[in-house]
């Protein structure tokens, strides 16, 4: 029977369909006899839902911050994007979370749960020292979490990122949105006092632009760890079998 674990996600009410890897992998719980009953007793799908809910998270954020950049009032706009952008950070940050996890229980690492996590050098050395080759397949994506956590610690724990409204005429409304463009600051470290004195000088983005340049990282990720619990599914099935 079909698990559709990732219809316990937003999956199912927004416009983003649902990866494929989640539902390949549902086909290999439904090969194995699963049931949606088994989500809080199983280990595997416990893990897969929890990957599909924070990719889902993501997908959420990023086309709530496409509408909200569509508003009649540019200003509003910014001002909501800048908020939800926090929100986009802190679901990328936990499906990397959700990942580290699952790699560490599917490979019994020696870790606390605060050390399950990408940007510890502990987790790292324990996958590398339990499995090279997934240590391998994962390491690849090491320059693309360090850029995730930039930006959701600067978020977080600094400053909300700059989102605001680029037009040649004062701030004033009502304005045609075709007459401004709403932009984010592209760098989550840039110096404010640069931004004051030389604003010419600041690198802009469109808010969109991160969530276009990363999602296919993403999904990505989430074949890797689907075809890891598929695997692992597999040795466990066969030991008890």
């Amino acid at each position: 029977m079909k698990t559709y674990f990732y219809n316990r996600s937003p999956y199912p009410f927004i416009e983003t369909p649902v990866p494929e890897c989640f539902k390949n992998l549902d086909d290999h719980f439904d090969a194995h006899g699963y049931d949606p009953k088994d989500t809080l007793s199983d280990p595997f799908l416990r893990l897969a839902e929890n990957i599909s809910r924070r990719m889902a998270d993501i997908d959420m954020y990023s086309e709530i911050i496409a509408d909200v950049l569509k508003d009649k009032s540019p200003w509003r706009g910014a001002t909501l994007a800048g908020s939800f952008i926090v929100g986009y950070f802190s679901a990328c940050k936990s499906l990397l979370d959700a990942v580290s996890i699952a790699l560490a229980e599917l490979y019994i690492l020696p870790l606390s749960n605060k050390e399950k996590d990408f940007t510890k050098t502990k987790f790292w050395n324990s996958l590398r020292s339990k499995t090279p080759e997934i240590c391998n397949r994962y390491s690849r994506f090491r320059a693309f979490f360090e850029e995730i956590v930039k930006w959701r610690d600067s978020a977080i724990h600094r400053i909300a990122p700059l989102v605001i409204v680029h037009g040649s005429g004062p701030p004033i409304e009502p304005v045609a949105t075709e007459e401004v463009e709403i932009k984010m600051v592209a760098d989550p470290e840039t110096d404010f006092e640069l931004l004051i004195k030389n604003p010419k000088d600041v690198d802009w983005i469109a808010p969109p632009d991160l969530h276009q340049k990363w999602r296919s990282d993403f999904i990505s990720l989430c074949n890797f760890i689907c075809q890891d619990i598929q695997e692992n599914l597999n040795k466990s099935s066969s030991q008890h079998s």
